[in-house]
C-alpha cells in the first residue's frame, strides 16, 4: 500500500492519481490509460505477460518484432515506455540509441533479461528497469 495526503492506496490505484494529479507545475501529465508502450520482442510469453501488464494499467502497446523496425517507429512515434527482450539481435543498442536521441530520450526502459548476469550491461546502456525471465502479468504491471 502507498500513501499520499490524501490516504492510502494500491499501487495502480496510487500511480493513476499520481499520473491524473500531474506534478502540480501546471503541465498536463498523461492518464495512465493515454500511457503507450512499444514492446520489442517475437517470443509469445514476453508477448503475453507484457501485453496484460499494460493492459491492466490501461496502456496502448505496439509490437515490433525486430531492434531495426523498432528504430523505424521510434524515429516516427513519441512514447512513454519500451519493452525490450534482450534476447532480441541488436537489443543493446537499441537501448542505448533510445537514451541518445531526442523525442524518447526520457521514455522509460524496461530490459526483459534471462539471467541476472545481463542486468549490470543493460542498467549502464540506458535501461531504468530490469525484468528477468520468466515475466508475468503482475511482475510487469508492478513496474
Amino acid at each position: 500500500m502507498l500513501r499520499d495526503k490524501d490516504g492510502e492506496y494500491d499501487r495502480t490505484t496510487y500511480l493513476k492519481k499520481t499520473f491524473e494529479r500531474g506534478l502540480g507545475n501546471g503541465s498536463a501529465m498523461p492518464t495512465l490509460s493515454e500511457l503507450e508502450f512499444l514492446l520489442v520482442s517475437n517470443d509469445y510469453e514476453t508477448l503475453s505477460a507484457v501485453s496484460g501488464g499494460v493492459k491492466k494499467c490501461e496502456g496502448k502497446l505496439g509490437l515490433m518484432p525486430t531492434a531495426e523496425a523498432a528504430r523505424g517507429y521510434l524515429m516516427r512515434k513519441k512514447i512513454d515506455g519500451v519493452f525490450v527482450d534482450m534476447r532480441v539481435a541488436g537489443a543493446l543498442e537499441l537501448i542505448e540509441e533510445v537514451r541518445k536521441g531526442s523525442s524518447n530520450a526520457k521514455a522509460a526502459i524496461f530490459a526483459c533479461v534471462q539471467s541476472a548476469r545481463e542486468t549490470t550491461g543493460v542498467l549502464n546502456s540506458g535501461a531504468n528497469f530490469v525484468l528477468r525471465a520468466p515475466l508475468s502479468v503482475e511482475g510487469v504491471s508492478l513496474h
